[in-house]
């Protein structure tokens, strides 16, 4: 065997590998789509199923700093939201000039 063989022979498994290609290349697009979409679910599941780091959550919860309301500062508050009776008189003269008129 020399180089000229080898030579032949690399072309001729090219030529063989480019026609398998261009017969499926629709085909093997669509596989590669496929798989790249089937690892993203994946990846995400793994995301949504994440297990719960009761250690973390401990550490977090206490940290938090929970106040209670005091009962009569809320009912005072609560007075004052109370709906008033207002009166208010217009303030339009039916006399006056419109500046913007033509």
């Amino acid at each position: 065997m020399n180089l000229n063989d080898l030579q032949e022979q690399a072309m001729t498994l090219a030529n063989r590998g480019l026609k398998i290609v261009s017969r499926f290349k629709i085909l093997i697009t669509v596989a590669i789509a496929g798989g790249a979409i089937l690892l993203a679910v994946m990846q995400a599941q793994t995301y949504l199923e994440a297990p719960r780091d009761e250690n973390a959550y401990t550490e977090k919860k206490s940290q938090v700093n929970v106040k209670n309301l005091d009962d009569e500062i809320v009912k005072k508050l609560e007075k004052t939201q109370e709906d008033k009776s207002e009166s208010v008189e217009p303030n339009y003269d039916p006399t006056r000039q419109n500046p913007f008129a033509e």
